[in-house]
């Protein structure tokens, strides 16, 4: 991936001083880079379901605190 980054994108020199700034822009790039993938990404079929969930349990109030 670093190669494709540095090949395709012209991260061969990264504008920061230190290794520290240059791991942070390279994580960065990743990231944009992972992100740009994800959003290309097209299922083959898409799978529809629905799930029903069960209704919370109703709280039953205590009487030695609430006198109903």
């Amino acid at each position: 991936m670093f190669g494709n980054l540095a090949h395709h994108y012209g991260l061969r020199r990264v504008n920061v001083r230190g290794q520290a700034g240059a791991h942070k822009t390279m994580l960065l790039t990743a990231v944009a880079y992972n992100l740009k993938k994800l959003l290309r990404y097209r299922p083959q079929q898409a799978i529809h379901l629905a799930v029903a969930l069960p209704l919370p349990p109703q709280r039953v109030p205590d009487k030695r605190f609430w006198p109903l």
